[in-house]
């Protein structure tokens, strides 16, 4: 609907006034400013019948290779506000999408299509070699993917395999971070073709290159085809099946689950968290490490945790592009419950970074303090944007039906956290929980690997992979 909207005004803007005299139409029900200033726009009047219905003339579009053509017709309606009929545009649900720049003159009264093909905007094939990488860095979203393959790359170090014996060689490391460079870049590569209308809606994503039309879908396609064929290959014969298997399978469920699943039900976010967590899984099985082991999941959960805070912070800065998109996010539908379950994953961060990881032998005990700095440095962010929220556990309806019982003495705390529930406020705490995230996981790896232990008590129980 929103895409059929955008049809009709930048086919209302191109109209041409066809020679009619501006003067001759009632200027408060019809006509209205042009953006460019210089007058006002108005639709040719239409021919009332002995019917009291309006006639549907043929109406002519510009001959350039940006007018639309959606057919339309028109009616009686009364204003609600005027007391009066007034003319409106109505669709119909044939579209024709571009104008043929052959054809002059396109009916689009007859609600039949143009006699020949339609054209869509031309791509140019002729691409420098320069311009050809900027958009292959684009299809693959080369910062994403680059942080991708250092969160693999610092879970390889952090292994327990290679805390107890020296890594088997440099190349085994470099062909990781290859092969999950690759796959990566496949399968954003295909997030792109499949989403390309809905980007094309966004005004964060609407600059992208199959947004824009700067490249094929076919050449995409075989982009991706390629990208990830490679990481996989690379994988399988240079590191292991099982990190190739684990990198196939992330690609499958990031690009034909997560994707599609994002149009359907708000548990697209939960799927997408474990997408962001497996590439570290796939650091510990490249080290050696098994699936069974125990230190094989822990740096992946750390991942996987730390997906819900910073991925909904995020989120809730763009829900109105997600909903004008479509999509099914707890930002857009379920405001509360975007904050509770940013709150909840923050917090689970702290058993996870003080007791398990040391207790498993990825790092020292001296891990399980230092990282309550950077844990508790989420979390305030965290509690702010839950605070901050519609129907919050300190919102003014909440805390005036509970005036009467001894629970009205927490109304302080709201002014320690922020202040009470505002669109202005939520705007501001997601962003600082959005920048609070991303600096938490840089700082707990890092702080992983400063306490690395020189040896590891479970390297006898180690299985190849």
């Amino acid at each position: 609907m929103c895409f059929k909207l955008v049809q009709t005004f930048n086919f209302l803007w191109e109209y041409p006034l066809d020679g009619r005299e501006e003067s001759s139409w009632p200027s408060r029900v019809y006509s209205r400013p042009l953006p460019w200033g210089g007058g006002h726009f108005a639709p040719p009047a239409p021919t009332l019948l002995a019917d009291h219905h309006f006639d549907h003339s043929p109406v002519t579009t510009n001959t350039t290779t940006t007018s639309s053509s959606v057919a339309f017709l028109t009616s009686y309606h009364h204003h609600h506000h005027l007391k009066r009929r007034r003319n409106l545009i109505y669709f119909n649900r044939t579209d024709y999408s571009t104008h043929n720049p052959s054809q002059s003159h396109v009916n689009l009264a007859s609600h039949s299509p143009p006699e020949q093909a339609l054209q869509w905007k031309p791509i140019h094939s002729k691409l420098s070699l320069s311009r050809r990488i900027a958009l292959y860095q684009a299809l693959s979203k080369a910062r994403l993917s680059s942080l991708i393959t250092l969160t693999t790359m610092a879970s390889y170090a952090l292994s327990p395999i290679t805390a107890a014996t020296p890594p088997s060689s440099l190349t085994t490391l470099l062909a990781t971070a290859t092969g999950t460079f690759l796959c990566s870049a496949s399968a954003n590569t295909l997030n792109q073709i499949f989403e390309a209308p809905m980007d094309a809606q966004m005004s964060r994503t609407r600059t992208r290159p199959l947004a824009r039309r700067v490249i094929s879908t076919h050449h995409a396609s075989v982009f991706a085809t390629v990208s990830g064929l490679s990481g996989s290959l690379v994988l399988a014969t240079m590191v292991n099946p099982t990190t190739a298997l684990l990198g196939v399978s992330n690609l499958f469920l990031y690009a034909f689950v997560y994707t599609p699943l994002k149009r359907i039900s708000v548990t697209n976010t939960w799927l997408g968290a474990l997408v962001g967590g497996l590439p570290a899984l796939m650091g510990s099985t490249a080290a050696g490490a098994s699936l069974g082991h125990p230190a094989s999941w822990l740096t992946a959960g750390l991942l996987y945790v730390w997906q819900f805070p910073h991925f909904n912070s995020l989120a809730h800065t763009l829900r109105r592009d997600y909903a004008r998109a479509g999509y099914m996010m707890m930002s857009n539908l379920h405001p509360a419950l975007n904050a509770r379950v940013s709150l909840r994953y923050a917090l689970a961060a702290i058993p996870l970074s003080s007791w398990l990881i040391p207790y498993y032998g990825l790092t020292t005990s001296t891990f399980g303090f230092l990282s309550l700095i950077p844990n508790l440095a989420l979390i305030i962010p965290a509690v702010r944007f839950w605070i901050a929220t519609p129907n919050g556990p300190f919102s003014q309806k909440i805390l005036s039906s509970l005036a009467s019982s001894p629970i009205h003495l927490l109304r302080p705390i709201p002014k320690i956290f922020g202040s009470f529930e505002s669109k202005a406020r939520q705007e501001q705490e997601a962003k600082k929980l959005f920048w609070a995230s991303l600096i938490h996981l840089p700082t707990l790896l890092i702080l992983m690997m400063a306490c690395r232990p020189s040896s590891s008590p479970d390297a006898d129980e180690t299985v190849s992979s």
